[in-house]
């Protein structure tokens, strides 16, 4: 939630959802933001020592989504 706090008040357009079941994650909650904000957003986190599990995207094909952890946090 601080995480989400701090994206606000770097004016970005981030809000908490519940971290979808396919992703194992140990508080439950996921940080949802658009792609284009990943940078600032990655590089926000590490300014203020805020660790992250990881960045998933997501992609959807019909109602099915599928999320690839990305490798270059």
């Amino acid at each position: 939630m601080k995480a989400e706090e701090l994206a606000k008040e770097a004016q970005l357009a981030v809000r908490i959802i519940p971290t979808p079941e396919k992703i194992h994650a140990s508080c439950g909650f996921s940080l949802k933001y658009p792609l284009t904000e990943e940078a600032q957003l990655q590089t926000l986190l590490q300014e203020q020592k805020i660790a992250s599990e990881g960045f998933y995207h997501g992609t959807q094909a019909g109602l099915k989504t599928e999320y690839q952890l990305r490798e270059d946090k």
